[in-house]
């Protein structure tokens, strides 16, 4: 029964009746195929699911808000499928659900580090390069990219990214 509700959902004629079916389409649909390239509707389903359930945005280390940021840049950036069903105002407000998302996740891992937990450490280093090397984010961190954006949002931006640096200056390997 997902399946043809998913199809239905990424068309724009289904609407999940609750936060379990939101979540199972949202599980089945990354199973079917990530690279089908329907971004938007992949955030779309986080946005609702997290709004429903907060507490599901707060699974970290499962990486739930960091899927959702990726899927939310990779709309925002004219990626995928379904990109030319999104205006730009829709872009903009992708973009900027992104960096909140982005800016959450941050938060969440620096209150970790307050921990001074070698293992912890060790997890935010490797979460923290991968946002530095992940083509998904790239529309949101490459300096060409960055500078399409209005200067307002190219300054939260930057902002977002130059905490990331620092903050894995701080976790930085020991010698």
């Amino acid at each position: 029964m997902i399946l043809p509700n998913l199809l239905a959902y990424l068309e724009g004629k289904y609407q999940p009746p609750d936060n379990d079916e939101r979540l199972a389409l949202l599980a089945a649909r990354l199973r079917i195929d990530e690279a089908q390239g329907l971004h938007g509707a992949a955030a779309r389903l986080y946005f609702e699911a997290f709004a429903l359930e907060p507490k599901l945005a707060q699974a970290v280390p499962e990486g739930a808000r960091h899927y959702a940021a990726r899927a939310a840049a990779l709309a925002a950036c004219d990626q995928g499928k379904d990109a030319d069903k999104l205006e730009d105002t829709e872009r903009a407000g992708w973009r900027r659900q992104a960096l909140d998302w982005l800016r959450q996740d941050l938060t969440w891992w620096d209150k970790r580090l307050d921990k001074g937990n070698v293992q912890t450490n060790a997890q935010v280093r490797q979460w923290l390069q991968h946002w530095q090397t992940d083509p998904d984010l790239a529309g949101v961190r490459a300096k060409d990219a960055l500078t399409r954006l209005p200067e307002e949002e190219r300054k939260r931006w930057e902002s977002l990214w130059s905490n990331v640096d620092a903050m894995l200056r701080r976790v930085s390997e020991p010698e």
